[in-house]
């Protein structure tokens, strides 16, 4: 068996090279109305680059909490806890969140729907990030 990398992916940094080439560009056209895909848009922390990123997104109690599936070191993780707001396009409606912040898998497990739970935790998956609606925004359906 090898070993988890350390920064918790639940699958392997060659996946998420394919995924961003091949599936990216394929999931950026359903991610922001087919939930719980969303399409999250962030800036380069350090090329200052706009980036859509297809994610799983879940609505909790005050915002979103978003799977991180490839692990903490992922350009989209490290450029959104660099900032402090990110936008979200979920069921055809954007919205402003801020204050992102890396969750456990403790917490971040509770945060999604039940039915997701188990295969998460099959999966491997150990973090999330949490994301809160910003006041000059709605808060989502």
């Amino acid at each position: 068996m090898t070993p988890r990398p350390r920064d918790g992916a639940a699958f392997p940094r060659s996946l998420a090279r394919f995924n961003r080439k091949v599936a990216n560009p394929v999931m950026r056209l359903v991610a922001g109305w087919l939930p719980p895909f969303a399409i999250l848009r962030h800036r380069g922390r350090r090329t200052g680059r706009d980036y859509a990123t297809p994610v799983l997104a879940f609505p909790t109690e005050n915002g979103l909490v978003v799977t991180v599936l490839y692990g903490t070191n992922s350009d989209w993780v490290r450029n959104v806890l660099a900032a402090s707001r990110v936008e979200v396009k979920r069921r055809r409606q954007s919205h402003e969140y801020e204050q992102p912040r890396l969750v456990g898998s403790n917490e971040g497990l509770q945060l999604v729907p039940t039915m997701v739970r188990r295969p998460f935790r099959l999966l491997g998956v150990h973090h999330f990030v949490g994301l809160t609606v910003s006041p000059s925004d709605d808060l989502p359906a």
